[in-house]
């Protein structure tokens, strides 16, 4: 797997990661801290198939130590090889 280096990766990413949430895949809420105010947290993994390639997109849910939030949830995007599928 390779991370997404193409031209327009931001807005590439984006349109896969929201794919991925509208199809369930990956699930996400909104928390509430109060240093940070509201808060994602993204969980689960899948793989995406988007203009004939196929994406694998993982959710890291955010981290606590006791009630502080210390890392915020986020998503990696790979671009999967052929031999990976």
């Amino acid at each position: 797997m390779e991370r997404i280096e193409e031209k327009n990766s931001d807005i590439l990413e984006q349109e896969i990661i929201n794919l991925a949430i509208s199809s369930g895949k990956i699930q996400n809420e909104e928390v509430y801290d109060l240093q940070l105010g509201m808060v994602e947290n993204y969980v689960g993994e899948g793989v995406i198939e988007f203009d004939g390639n196929r994406y694998k997109v993982i959710g890291y849910p955010l981290v606590r130590s006791g009630d502080k939030i210390v890392k915020r949830g986020w998503i990696q995007v790979y671009k999967m090889r052929e031999w990976q599928e």
